[in-house]
């Protein structure tokens, strides 16, 4: 099929205010309408000293922490304060001790589901890349690799994770959605997935073989799409389906564009800062998917 051929629309009116709707829902007005009801509800439950805002507040906190450092945070705080819109507000040691403790949880998966997995580099480094150019000999810095997984179809973020291995993040995330009474039916990924454990777990896999990929010591499946691959690469990737793959990079590119290549936690909250952009972007669309619906390209030639 030619390039002129491949034609996608969609309801644009409907898309740029699902896109509103995200920035629009992330403000908390439910929060600070109901903030001594919550605030009760919470307390009642509290382990230790009570609560001075509500728990629900944590996730506004952690929308404002992917722009802001926790000092400048307590100033928005501050602000909205004075003007009357919260009764209290928190302090930068409160703020990092919410953040940190935070669970992030996406949604569990109950249905059959296809599955892509991808890993990118978050930078650590303040610096930025004109320093590191500089001053360093053009060094590739450093970075916290996170591994992204996406659901082929609705292109949410199921599980977001700070993980070296590929396989071993892959393989976890199958066995959580099979415990939680789903199913993953397909898994898609790039060379870092192949491997015998994910063929053991999911019907069809859609992996390019390693160049090194030993026939002999791959599973029956495994062996097959290695000897097909080595065939013919092109017509591997059109029969599987392998150009799928690229939603979960548009995924990961949104996250980036919106929140930054980079974070400026140090320490232990490296991994937390770097995930709650990941996990803010769920929330997001979450909620204006469910206020307004989603918004696909349909084909249309």
């Amino acid at each position: 099929m030619s390039s002129e051929e491949r034609r996608y629309t969609r309801d644009w009116s409907k898309y740029d205010e699902n896109l509103i709707t995200r920035y629009e829902m992330i403000f908390p007005y439910y929060v600070f309408e109901h903030w001594y009801e919550l605030l009760e509800e919470d307390n009642k439950k509290a382990k230790t000293r009570p609560y001075k805002a509500p728990l629900m507040f944590n996730q506004f906190l952690a929308f404002l922490y992917v722009f802001f450092t926790y000092r400048e945070i307590e100033g928005i705080l501050r602000a909205l304060y004075k003007m009357g819109i919260i009764p209290v507000y928190l302090d930068y040691k409160t703020i990092h001790l919410r953040l940190k403790n935070m669970q992030l949880d996406f949604n569990k998966v109950k249905d059959e589901v296809e599955l892509i997995s991808d890993g990118t580099g978050i930078s650590v480094e303040q610096g930025g890349r004109y320093i590191r150019a500089k001053w360093k000999k053009g060094g590739k810095g450093k970075f916290l690799k996170i591994v992204v997984h996406v659901d082929a179809n609705s292109m949410k973020v199921l599980k977001a994770e700070v993980e070296n291995s590929e396989v071993k993040s892959a393989v976890k995330v199958i066995k959580e959605v099979s415990e939680g009474g789903g199913r993953v039916t397909k898994f898609y990924g790039d060379k870092a997935y192949d491997s015998n454990a994910i063929y053991d777990l999911v019907p069809e896999v859609v992996i390019p073989p390693k160049r090194s990929a030993n026939v002999d010591r791959a599973s029956p499946r495994r062996r097959d799409t290695i000897l097909e691959y080595r065939e013919s690469p092109r017509d591997w990737s059109r029969k599987r389906g392998y150009g799928k793959r690229w939603r979960v990079e548009v995924v990961i590119s949104a996250v980036k564009r919106m929140f930054g290549d980079g974070i400026r936690a140090r320490g232990v909250l490296q991994g937390k800062a770097a995930l709650l952009k990941f996990w803010v972007y769920h929330v997001m669309r979450e909620m204006a998917d469910f206020l307004v619906g989603e918004v696909h390209a349909v084909r249309v030639a």
